[in-house]
């Protein structure tokens, strides 16, 4: 797993039940050696906190917990998948830019959390 300071899950019950209790909830799955990982935590941290403060950012290490990754299709890493409405809404994998998900997530935000 990358640096994370944050939660993290260790099964699929745990990702059902944040995404039941969160009306938007984002996942990041990552792996220990994945270089794009440990790049792109950080910049995607300061963009959700900036912008999108009341969305958790989970993190789930997809080499320890290859159950929970198998069951929402990450075949890759990083990964971000993000629920809104308890529905799988944006995902996102290996080179992508906090700013397109930050872009993405306008809307759904405005609607639910503001």
């Amino acid at each position: 797993m990358v640096d994370w300071g944050g939660e993290q899950v260790t099964s699929s019950e745990q990702v059902e039940s944040l995404v039941a209790e969160h009306p938007i909830v984002a996942f990041y799955f990552s792996g220990p050696d994945c270089g794009v990982c440990r790049d792109l935590l950080p910049k995607l941290e300061v963009a959700l906190a900036a912008d999108y403060p009341k969305i958790p950012l989970i993190g789930v290490d997809a080499s320890l917990y290859p159950a929970v990754a198998a069951q929402l299709q990450i075949f890759t890493v990083p990964t971000l998948l993000i629920f809104v409405d308890g529905k799988e809404s944006i995902r996102r994998s290996r080179n992508f830019s906090p700013n397109e998900v930050v872009t993405a997530l306008a809307r759904p935000y405005a609607l639910l959390l503001e």
